[in-house]
């Protein structure tokens, strides 16, 4: 082999050599960026999340999975993506069954986080997994601290979104910037929007001596009530009546009131809770004193598959302000209701109801 073809095999040689150095060995600039490049496609697969009491929760960047942690967040997951529930806090009564896709019936029960009696099924909850573990409703007392210690102790992102009657809207774009169906989120936050500003400029427009009083008969007997500007009634003060128990009636927002207490009231109208306490009051003697009563001015709350009042506080309200709009005052409503419980049986349930069910979750019974 010549002297020139030794020198250019030579510098090839070379060559690669010194490329092979420059790209890095290990611990070599190279890998560094190599590496750098990782970690930064690693970061992106998370992000953070404020909740609406202040904390910071680091969440997946796609939530495909969801687990509700009471019934108010049930209830709006459930018309906002049901497809994303990975379980129930609550199994469907027996009479929501008609409102309900069978696929739903099946989903583990976890339990609720706050309310009478509740308990949390953690178990359940780490054998589901979920993306993330969300709390809606009321702002409560040390809720920061109740989320932090069940975060910490699942190991599962929990968060907390505000959702009062007048802060729906909000609550179901706050999901929707989650992941949660951000399209049909901003459809029904439009929705809860136009009946509130619909229930408010007809509030207006009624005078204040002409304005109903309402009492909301729960319980056993009728005697457990809520009071004004509780969460449990505020359809009432948002349709423009006047909720018999003012806020001083009683030392908390539910609690239990005399019959005479009702007798000196007389409201002009009563809503009962369920269809027996109907039934009970109508039947009871002592309560035929009550003109309300005397003149059929007594309804049963519509309660299929949820309650349009209350129970849970969610937005199945949201239906309960037509409703009760048009009840009391249906010459300033003016409005078809049995095509609005239509129309939101198939936009929030998923489901439309035909004329016999309309005139099922109409009756009282």
């Amino acid at each position: 082999m010549s002297r020139v073809k030794k020198g250019i095999i030579l510098l090839l040689v070379f060559t690669v050599l010194l490329a092979a150095v420059s790209c890095g060995s290990p611990g070599s600039g190279g890998q560094k960026a190599q590496k750098e490049q990782t970690e930064t496609e690693t970061d992106t697969g998370t992000r953070m999340f404020t909740d609406s009491v202040g904390r910071e929760v680091e969440l997946p960047e796609t939530i495909e999975s969801v687990a509700p942690s009471g019934m108010v967040a049930q209830v709006m997951l459930y018309t906002l993506c049901p497809d994303m529930l990975c379980g129930l806090s609550q199994r469907f009564t027996d009479y929501a069954f008609d409102f309900v896709d069978e696929k739903y019936l099946s989903l583990p029960l976890f339990g609720q986080l706050y309310g009478s009696g509740a308990t949390l099924n953690l178990e359940a909850l780490m054998e589901a997994q979920p993306d993330v573990i969300i709390d809606i409703g009321e702002k409560k007392e040390n809720m920061a601290e109740d989320l932090d210690g069940l975060q910490e102790q699942i190991g599962i992102p929990v968060i907390f979104v505000e959702a009062t009657l007048p802060t729906m809207a909000e609550a179901y774009r706050t999901l929707g910037e989650l992941g949660c169906e951000p399209e049909r989120a901003q459809t029904l936050a439009q929705y809860c929007e136009d009946t509130l500003a619909y229930a408010d400029e007809k509030a207006a427009q009624i005078p204040e001596e002409e304005r109903k009083t309402v009492y909301f008969a729960m319980g056993d007997d009728g005697l457990t009530t809520t009071t004004e500007e509780s969460i449990h009634a505020d359809v009432v003060e948002r349709i423009g009546a006047v909720n018999a128990a003012q806020k001083d009636a009683l030392p908390a927002r539910v609690g239990t009131v005399s019959f005479e207490q009702i007798l000196v009231w007389q409201p002009d109208f009563i809503l009962a809770e369920t269809p027996w306490l109907y039934e009970g009051i109508t039947q009871d003697s002592l309560w035929q004193d009550v003109t309300a009563v005397q003149e059929g001015r007594i309804f049963v709350i519509p309660y299929k598959p949820y309650s349009y009042m209350n129970s849970p506080p969610s937005v199945n309200r949201m239906i309960g302000v037509w409703w009760l709009g048009e009840l009391l005052y249906p010459e300033v409503y003016n409005v078809d209701i049995e095509e609005k419980i239509a129309e939101f049986y198939e936009l929030f349930y998923h489901v439309v109801p035909d004329e016999a069910q309309i005139q099922d979750i109409l009756s009282q019974s």
